[in-house]
């Protein structure tokens, strides 16, 4: 397996990683790439021994599609839909996981409802991108998708695995319209940014009380898992 170092129309061999992935891995030589590649890849940041093998694996915040890459070799066989707004972003991510089978892309942000936003540049790199609700005549808008939307659309009845990082906007997200999906998930993989957006994991935790979800802490992530 080999690391590419992307720079514009050219690709730069950068080193060899011991793992085995199917495909190659593209990251930008002047971005947070590197960084998240350390974390999710080298690190095992959401690495963790699942007692079941998924089928569904939804990737909110999926930024260059690191996280998604490390779940799709480790279950070849799952569907992985990822949901990433930053346009630039975005680019990488289709890059990255273009050749992997039943991958599904959305140039999106998930919110709790459909709205237009836009995209706020906190200055903490391409990582730490946030975005917020925009005014109806606002130009630069993105698109933001439910999460029950994603599920109709794909026509998924459960999932399995749901990782989120979506800096702050985990605090929308689980304040309203969230028993349809929420209800139908198994296992969820969260970072939660007060530090962005006070009050992000007290809406989180109000809207988990709700199901039998066990938490385990790892590094800077929440592991949820629904318990029977």
């Amino acid at each position: 397996m080999y690391i590419k170092i992307w720079r514009g129309k050219k690709d730069i061999v950068s080193f060899d990683y011991p793992e085995e992935f199917v495909q190659p891995i593209y990251l930008r030589s002047k971005a947070t790439d590197l960084s998240v590649f350390m974390d999710v890849l080298y690190g095992g940041a959401y690495d963790f021994p699942f007692k079941f093998t998924p089928s569904v694996i939804i990737d909110c915040g999926a930024n260059i599609g690191l996280t998604s890459v490390f779940l799709k070799n480790k279950f070849p066989s799952a569907k992985v839909v990822a949901i990433e707004p930053e346009k630039k972003n975005f680019e990488m991510l289709s890059k990255n996981l273009c050749k992997y089978p039943d991958v599904v892309l959305y140039n999106s942000a998930v919110w709790s409802r459909t709205a237009k936003l836009k995209i706020e540049d906190n200055g903490k790199g391409n990582w730490a991108f946030v975005v917020k609700e925009a005014e109806n005549n606002e130009t630069g808008t993105i698109e933001a998708i439910s999460l029950k939307d994603v599920m109709e659309q794909n026509h998924l009845a459960v999932i399995d695995i749901l990782k989120i990082d979506i800096e702050g906007s985990e605090k929308e997200l689980f304040e309203s319209d969230c028993d349809y999906w929420l209800s139908r998930t198994k296992v969820i993989m969260i970072e939660l940014h007060d530090r962005l957006k006070p009050g992000a994991s007290q809406s989180f935790f109000k809207a988990l009380c709700k199901y039998n979800f066990e938490t385990v802490v790892k590094g800077q992530n929440l592991f949820c898992f629904l318990s029977h």
